[in-house]
Parts: C-alpha cells; structure tokens; sequence
C-alpha cells in the first residue's frame, strides 16, 4: 500500500502540473453539498498550476517503523510540457536514512543523491521529455485534459457515507473538511490503474512497476484492512484540494498484529509563481551510474535503473543503451503522434 501511495503521489504531481483549468466555482462552505464537493475538488486537479507540496507517509508496526517524506515545488510550463518541479524525499528505517532528490528547470534535469548533485544528460532529458509528452497527449485523449481522467481513477468515488465536517484552515487558507471512510475496494482497484498510468510513460524502470494484483491477492489485502478513514480539504473559494490525510489499520493474516498508515499531503501557495534554483557544480550522471552497484535501493527510489538496464549489475546494465539510441526513442516517442501501441514498441530501442 505505501508504495502504491508514493506513485499515485509522484503521478498526480506531474499530471496536474501539465493541465489547464476553467472559471472558479461558487464558494464552498458547510452546506454545500459534499458529494458535489467532492467531484469538484479532484476535478479541479487540473487548475494546480503551481504549487508547494509536501507530503508524509508513515507506517508503524511488529515493532518497527518506516518514514517517508517528499517536498517542493512544481509549476505547469503549458500543455504536454514537463512541468519544472525541485523535490526532495527522504526514507528512515530502521534507525538508518536515504535523501534524494530530483529537478527540472524547464531546460536541465538533476538528481540529487546524499546531498551530492548530478545533472542529467541531454539525451535522457530528452528522453524525458519525449516520453511525457506522448503520456500526457494519450492521457489528453482519453480523458479530455482532466488530470483525474488522465489517471484513470475517479477520486470522488474512494470515500463512502461523507460528511461535510465544516469550515478549516490549512496553511492561513480557508477550507472546508470532508471526511468518511474509504471504499478498500475502489481504492485498491484504482492504485491498480495508476500503476498502469506508470508503465504507459515509457520511462527507464517502469518494467519494474508492480504487476496487477491477482484476485485472490486483492480480496486478502481488502481484509487486511480494518480501518481507512480520509480527510480531504478544499479550498473554499475555489474547491481546489489543499490537504489530503489517510489514516489506515491494517492486520497480518499470519501474526495477527496490526500496523498503523498515515499519509498526509499539502498543497501551499497554489497557482503562485515558484521559485527554482539549479544547483552548483553538479556532477556527470554517469559518475553516478558507475555507483550503481553500492546503492541497490536507488533504482525503487527514482523510479528505476539506468536505460538497457537488465538481469546484471547496475553499473554494466546503466551504460547498456547509448546516447544515440535515447535520441532515437525521442524521435520515435514523438513520432507515435498519441498512438499508445506504437509508442510501447519504441522501448525496444533503448535496448541496443
């Protein structure tokens, strides 16, 4: 279940940040009716054109504990362009911690490992791009420019018998709270087609995207889970989300003991002009493949290893596809013209 939170995350930045918007509804407040709030407010996600996000996640349980957090800013460069974004995440287990971090300036992309930065090459921002681009027009199509459509999941069906729980404040921006409990199973169904979002972009590592659930594996999760209550803030002059918090029980057919999720996400200075800084001295991307095989869990942390990355090690795997084939995977992502079916062949390329 975290995982999928974080990808659902990550996906829903980068979609929403991409999209238009339209005129601003009528004001919210605790008599509006909460079903009508509701598909406003996910509707909405395409009117995020700039914001400030921090989201935490939390799991606790047998014992242990896992912490993750991600945050900073991202800002819409217009439709089917990459939206700029600076995030930086970090993950504490077991008494140890990871960092990282990653930015698009509009022009140049960065990663960012323990504090040391390196900058992407041309051909994989190009490669980035290339396969956003394709996303974003197949997305378009499929669900009219609606960020929610593009991700396949209609939000405002998760939460069963809500309640409209009045006014609130989020960051000095007025709210109105709406809460209930989730419905497992859509909320499961719909993870589920978020992580198809992810294989559909193309991108290095998405083969490593968890493969869809079994029945027999959705019915043993949906009774894993004893309690998943959501709060949802909207913005009460423009039903625009500010905050989202999950709080979930979750049993172990084996143990029998139960663990205990929190996410909580923000959304602060929505729709202001954001503020990103490229950093100094950053170094080659390749130094940090050659490093592959000493950080193991870099690859599940940026969304996958190196293009041509396959059985064997990290750093032999990373410089498996060469920069011209990631500029051949550019042109043929483009010149898929929105066609899903080809764009999927074009990957193929990256392999020589």
């Amino acid at each position: 279940m975290p995982r999928h939170l974080l990808l659902f995350l990550a996906l829903s930045v980068a979609l929403a940040a991409g999209c238009g918007g339209a005129a601003a509804p009528e004001p919210a407040s605790s008599s509006t009716d909460v079903n009508t709030l509701l598909r406003d407010t996910f509707r909405n996600f395409a009117k995020v054109k700039s914001a400030n996000l921090t989201a935490k996640l939390a799991v606790e349980g047998q014992g242990q504990s896992v912490g993750a957090t991600l945050s900073g800013p991202f800002e819409s460069q217009g439709a089917g362009r990459l939206p700029k974004f600076q995030l930086d995440a970090s993950l504490t287990s077991g008494g140890q911690s990871f960092a990282a971090g990653a930015m698009w300036t509009g022009e140049k992309g960065f990663v960012n490992v323990q504090g040391t930065a390196y900058e992407l090459s041309g051909a994989l921002a190009k490669q980035l791009q290339a396969s956003y681009k394709q996303a974003a027009k197949q997305g378009g199509k499929q669900g009219g420019g609606n960020a929610a459509a593009l991700l396949g999941v209609d939000f405002s069906k998760w939460l069963e018998n809500g309640r409209n729980a009045g006014s609130a404040q989020v960051n000095g921006t007025d709210t109105v709270k709406i809460t209930g409990d989730a419905d497992v199973a859509q909320v499961i169904d719909d993870l589920q087609r978020v992580t198809e979002k992810a294989k559909t972009l193309n991108l290095p590592g998405a083969t490593q995207v968890p493969q869809k659930l079994t029945p027999d594996q959705r019915r043993q999760i949906i009774a894993a889970v004893k309690r998943f209550a959501i709060e949802v803030y909207t913005g009460a002059a423009d039903r625009i989300l500010r905050r989202l918090v999950v709080d979930a029980d979750l049993a172990d057919p084996a143990s029998k003991s139960v663990s205990h999720l929190s996410f909580d996400l923000t959304l602060d200075n929505v729709g202001d002009p954001q503020s990103f800084q490229a950093p100094k001295h950053a170094k080659p991307f390749s130094e940090l493949m050659k490093m592959a095989d000493q950080l193991k869990g870099l690859g599940s942390s940026l969304g996958g290893a190196a293009p041509g990355s396959g059985s064997g090690s990290g750093s032999a795997a990373a410089g498996a596809a060469s920069s011209d084939a990631i500029e051949k995977y550019a042109r043929c992502v483009t010149d898929a013209k929105g066609d899903q079916a080809k764009a999927q062949e074009c990957a193929g390329l990256l392999d020589g």
